[in-house]
Parts: C-alpha cells; structure tokens; sequence
C-alpha cells in the first residue's frame, strides 16, 4: 500500500533529498563532458560555426545577425576567456575562433560550460538570420528534428524541406535554389496559413499562457541543499534560475509542485536551440557528432542552473531527440540513438540516480500556500513505481497539465492520476479512490 504523508516537514525533507540526488548526477555527467574525447568533439561543432561566421563576417554577409546576436550574448561569462581583453564584439568572433582552433594548446582550455555559452551565442546568430539566412530558424527548429509526425505542420514541413535544400547544395544552399524551390521555401515559411498553424503550435508549447517566469530585478538564492552540486558560473556571472524562476500558471511549476522538483526558469528554449546547433554543425564532421550529445544540454544547462532537469528533458521530448522524459527516471534522457563509447559512463550515471533511495516518488497537494505542501502520496514497492511512471511521462504532462490549478489541490491530483495513472488507485487507501 502507498504511503500517505500528511507532515509538511517530512514532505519538504523528501523533496530535497530528491533534488539533492538529481543535482548530484548532473555535476557527475557535467565531469563525464569535460573529459578528452567529449571536449574536442563539442569543441569541433562550435568551431564550425564559429569558422561560418567569419566566413559571413569576411562577405559582409548577414552583419545584422552578428551584430545582434555577440550583442545579446555580450555579458556571457566565456568572454572573459579572451586574452587580451577587448571591448570591441568584432574582435571576440575572431579571438574566440583562434582559441577554438588551439583546442587543449589553448591556456586557459575551454571546457563543455564554455562551450555551451558559445552555442547560446551561434542559437541568437540564427534565430537573427544568420547561418542559414532563414529569420526565426531555430524558433522553429524548436517544434521537432525528426521525422515528420504530423501531416500538415507548417514548421516541421519546412525544415524538412530547408534539410532536403542542405542535403542538395550544402550550407550555401540560398545562392544555387531555382525559381521553383525558392517560392515552396518562402511559402512554407512565411505563407500566411502555415503562420496561423505555426502560431497556434507555438503558443501551446512556448507561448506566454504556459511559459510565465519572474521579473529578472527578483534575484533567487539557489537552494542550500543543491549548491555543493551546482556548476557555478565563472567570473561572478549568475545562473538562469538566480535571474528567473518560474512563476503564476507555468507549466513546468505546476509540475515542480506535483512531484517535488525544484522550481527552475520555465520550458528551456535554451535546449533545443543547442540541439539545433549540435544536429546541424555536428553532421559536417567526420565522422559526424553522435545523436548521444544530445544530453549536452543536461550536463550543462541544467548543472549549471540555467534551467531545472525537467524543463530540459521536457524541451528534448518536444525536439523528438528522446522518447519522452519521465520525471524521476532519469534513464529515459538517453537520446534516441544511444550513446556513444565515450559517453557510456552517463548509463550508469543515470541509472544510479534513478535507484537511488532518495529519488522519492511523491505527488503531491497543498490548501492554496505552495510553499507549504498540505500531503503527499509516496510509492516504494516496484510494482507501485512501474504505474508511478505513466503519472510522470512527459509528452502526457504536456498534454494534461493545463486542467491543474496554479497550486495543485487534492482534488486536481486525483484527476490527473486518474487520466495518467489509474492504475495507482488500487494501491491507496479506501478514502483516497476517486468516485
């Protein structure tokens, strides 16, 4: 029988227990990427980018979005990695090349956090037009990498057929298309139906109804019982969640409540924008990046706590590079083609976490404060946490979260479970079946 727990202490004690235990497999799978073989294959695919950007920068091609995207990233801490030090943006895009071409000759050796700064830098490049010369590209990358899953959306109609233009003339494709597939590319891209359906898609993942967050002017103290874990910033620089936490009717808050996670900075954009970068640069290399580094994002935005694990595994569910995570199993972050060689450790890593005593699998409720939980249910025997399971997975929270309340009630949770997990009533007392 489930265990019912009604002392707000213990349910608060629990929690951070479990957060503890996840914060600690983040910072071991951080080490995991700053290992040789990790550093220098990530360290390629940033090179490779960087290199484009110079090439633009060298044909005045797309200053604008180089422009705006070193501007947007000026306070990131990796600048001060540069030596010499210089105030003039221009100067970073070459000095920063230069240190990327050294690789471990490089003094100080940039290592996957600084690379991880420098794809935010290449995602604000593209998303201005740079790179591919398509505005908004990797906004819409954001929906999906894969396959197509449904007919007739616009966005992921677009990027394959944007992947099929790449495959045929390369990342220049723009200068060689013909009259016929430029007027398909601008229609699926900008074609006023395919902005309605665009629209409607964007909104329900990434738009402001369920993505809410904190003015940035509340500065967030990172909880004591995660910091001994925490991959901090350099240079004084501060974390995403310090800046920001998710606030109001947030979907990933709601979350946090339900199952006891830490309260990040909402759904990470953040993710699939270094995905986007990753596919895209990482498939020009010989030979190319493995679809394993896509736990890049994990061991480094989420170590660094920028965004909490379960906004980023989330984000890597929508971009179809995982299954779909399911909060607590951490084993389901393995991307869709397994790892490669030197990555395995992140298998055992994970799976560790995942069996650990203190990843506790809770829901639970409060009476309006959400900062004090009113009860909660925890499941222990195995066959209790197998249907637990069902109740966490993501692609279905996506689905069903929106019918719980801001601070989830009793009520609210016996409602999900019952859509998600109904199979978990019969292991709780008489009083809480639903009728």
């Amino acid at each position: 029988m489930a265990e019912i727990i009604k002392v707000s202490d213990t349910i608060i004690k629990l929690t951070e227990k479990k957060q503890r235990n996840e914060q600690m497999m983040l910072y071991r799978l951080n080490n995991l990427f700053r290992g040789s073989i990790p550093r220098n294959r990530v360290r390629k695919v940033v090179l490779a980018a960087f290199q484009q950007m110079l090439a633009e920068a060298a044909l005045n091609s797309n200053p604008d979005a180089r422009k705006a995207a070193l501007r947007e990233a000026s306070k990131l801490a990796v600048w001060k990695r540069l030596k010499p030090q210089t105030d003039d943006p221009e100067k970073w895009l070459r000095g920063m090349t230069n240190q990327l071409l050294l690789g471990d000759r490089n003094d100080p050796r940039l290592d996957c956090n600084d690379f991880s700064e420098l794809i935010r830098v290449i995602g604000e490049w593209i998303e201005k037009g740079g790179g591919f010369g398509i505005l908004d590209f990797n906004k819409s990358y954001r929906v999906g990498v894969g396959r197509i899953e449904t007919p007739g959306d616009a966005s992921l109609e677009y990027l394959h057929y944007l992947g099929n233009l790449r495959k045929k003339y390369g990342w220049k494709y723009a200068d060689y298309l013909n009259t016929d597939e430029t007027k398909e590319l601008e229609r699926l891209a900008f074609g006023d139906a395919n902005k309605v359906k665009k629209k409607v898609r964007d909104a329900k993942t990434w738009g402001k109804d369920v993505r809410q967050r904190e003015d940035p002017n509340q500065h967030h103290a990172i909880e004591e019982h995660v910091r001994d874990f925490w991959v901090r910033p350099r240079s004084g620089k501060e974390s995403g969640m310090q800046l920001f936490r998710a606030n109001r009717n947030d979907i990933c808050k709601k979350i946090d409540l339900l199952f006891g996670l830490i309260v990040g900075a909402t759904i990470s954009g953040t993710t699939t924008d270094t995905v986007m970068v990753l596919k895209n640069y990482g498939q020009k290399l010989r030979p190319p990046l493995p679809e394993g580094y896509f736990l890049f994002p994990v061991a480094t935005i989420t170590a660094s706590l920028h965004h909490s694990l379960v906004e980023a595994g989330l984000a890597l569910t929508v971009a179809e590079c995982i299954d779909s995570y399911c909060a607590g199993f951490y084993s389901t972050l393995i991307p869709k083609g397994g790892l490669p060689g030197e990555l395995e450790g992140a298998e055992e890593i994970l799976k560790e976490a995942e069996d650990a005593p203190e990843n506790h699998h809770l829901l639970i409720w409060y009476n309006g404060n959400e900062k004090i939980p009113a009860g909660c249910i925890r499941w222990n025997k195995p066959h209790e946490i197998r249907q637990y399971r069902r109740l966490v997975e993501g692609k279905g929270l996506l689905t069903h979260i929106n019918s719980v309340p801001q601070v989830p009630d009793k009520m609210a949770i016996m409602r999900l479970m019952k859509v998600m997990a109904p199979g978990l009533f019969a292991y709780l007392p008489e009083e809480y079946q639903l009728r």
